[in-house]
């Protein structure tokens, strides 16, 4: 089926024109899926009902020193569904759903494929991100039950890990021939990606460290700080250039080896060249994230020619291999230990290798080309 006769409905909670949502991804998807097809937003709508009792639900739970995933209820979900029963699925020829696993589950989607699309499954989150950490047993039960059935009424699953892959296929029983693995790209144009050039870094000079992130505790902010800190100390000349925290602390701000760059939205042109500005400027990434799915960061790193150091959890091993393209160090690793590595890499020349190999991983598997070639073949089974 040709790009003119496929029409494709697109159901998330958040437009596919923002920019802004999680990271970019959600615009990033739904732009290579107009490359397909024709494609037509299906909002999935919080009324002032869910809204209402999402708040009530929520303060009972902090009372009570729990959290609720309002989405993962019978009746969040419900009401999440409700938009949904009024659509003509037989007018398209293909349904995409992104990031919405509690919504799916009876749906009629009269035998139009449907491709589920995200980063995680609900049962991996649980005690993994802080949202999902404390949830009441009913909570997690019904979530569960959510999902399953939810991801069992798509034809074709696209996750963005092993990580996710093996938790659906072993806690939601989803068969592993209908689940694919297509790794996320970098949010950002070619035209400033092809500026690339490989970093040819010694410690003989000074250097310039990235933290790219929105969420500072989840992300190991105050990790990178001590690790840039333990390089200053030991012989290291560097600083560490701080994106995306809007209220960084002022004890972090005024210390000598941080740069804070702020909070920068790829909405505006003028922030958006800034940020590019600042990844191409630094040697590597520092992100010792304590809980991730699969970090655009990585992906918009190994564009630049930028080694990453950070923690091995989550789906991080899609996009970091050791030694190669990055570093992953255990959990338990401090700052000390993450400056340790960085001089370790330095003192035995590994940095050029590293940016030329984050390079390639780029090219290979971390761009949006490559995931798209893929969706392709799958749309093109489903459709035919």
């Amino acid at each position: 089926m040709t790009r003119e006769h496929l029409k494709i409905g697109f159901i998330s909670v958040d437009s596919p024109e923002d920019k802004k949502t999680s990271s970019g991804t959600l615009y990033t998807i739904a732009s290579n899926f107009k490359s397909i097809g024709d494609l037509e937003w299906i909002q999935l709508s919080k009324s002032k009902l869910y809204n209402f009792l999402e708040i009530i639900l929520k303060v009972i739970a902090k009372s009570l020193g729990r959290n609720v995933c309002f989405s993962h209820t019978k009746i969040g979900s419900r009401l999440l569904k409700k938009s949904l029963n009024h659509i003509d699925f037989t007018q398209y020829d293909l349904i995409v759903a992104y990031w919405c696993g509690s919504a799916l589950g009876g749906i009629n989607f009269k035998n139009t494929p449907v491709i589920y699309l995200s980063d995680a499954t609900f049962p991996a989150m649980i005690n993994y991100y802080h949202p999902f950490s404390h949830l009441w047993k009913w909570n997690i039960n019904q979530g569960l039950q959510l999902e399953r059935e939810s991801l069992s009424n798509v034809s074709s699953i696209i996750l963005s890990s092993d990580w996710s892959a093996n938790s659906a296929i072993k806690d939601l029983d989803q068969d592993s021939k209908k689940i694919n693995v297509i790794e996320f790209g970098a949010n950002m144009s070619e035209k400033d990606i092809d500026h690339f050039r490989q970093h040819n870094i010694t410690n003989e000079q000074e250097l310039t460290f990235l933290f790219l992130g929105v969420e500072w505790d989840r992300k190991g902010g105050d990790i990178a700080v001590e690790a840039i800190k333990w390089l200053n100390d030991n012989g290291v000349k560097c600083s560490l250039h701080i994106v995306g925290i809007k209220n960084l602390t002022e004890s972090v701000k005024s210390l000598p080896y941080v740069e804070n760059i702020g909070f920068l939205n790829k909405n505006d042109p003028t922030q958006y060249q800034k940020l590019a500005e600042e990844i191409s400027k630094c040697c590597a990434l520092i992100l010792p994230t304590k809980a991730e799915c699969s970090a655009i960061a990585f992906a918009e790193a190994s564009a630049y020619g930028l080694p990453t150091f950070t923690y091995e959890t989550g789906g991080i091993p899609n996009y970091i291999q050791n030694n190669l393209n990055g570093i992953m160090l255990p959990i338990s690793a401090n700052g000390m230990d993450f400056g340790i590595k960085i001089k370790e890499c330095l003192d035995n020349h590994l940095f050029s290798q590293m940016s030329q190999f984050a390079r390639e991983v780029y090219l290979q598997k971390l761009n949006w080309n490559v995931w798209t070639a893929k969706v392709k073949g799958i749309v093109n089974n489903l459709v035919n």
